[in-house]
């Protein structure tokens, strides 16, 4: 059972957990962990660390910092 590092979503802390499968996939896939420090479930990459959220937020368009959203233009009906 290899260990992995990864950052709790509810708590912030970083935390060590066991992945019960090897981490040699080719794919992206996710594996269910008890986090140590809430005693929650997430849902870990085994190769990246990320949560599942952590995931889709950083493929996620809309969660960049740098896109803008589009205003209304002052006089336009």
């Amino acid at each position: 059972m290899p260990a992995i590092r990864y950052t709790c979503p509810v708590t912030g802390d970083r935390v060590s957990g066991w992945i019960p499968a090897n981490p040699e996939r080719d794919d992206e896939h996710f594996e269910a962990i008890e986090c140590i420090a809430c005693r929650r479930i997430h849902l870990i990459d085994p190769k990246t660390g990320k949560t599942i959220r952590a995931a889709a937020l950083s493929t996620c368009e809309y969660a960049s910092p740098k896109r803008k959203s589009p205003g209304i233009r002052a006089g336009a009906s």
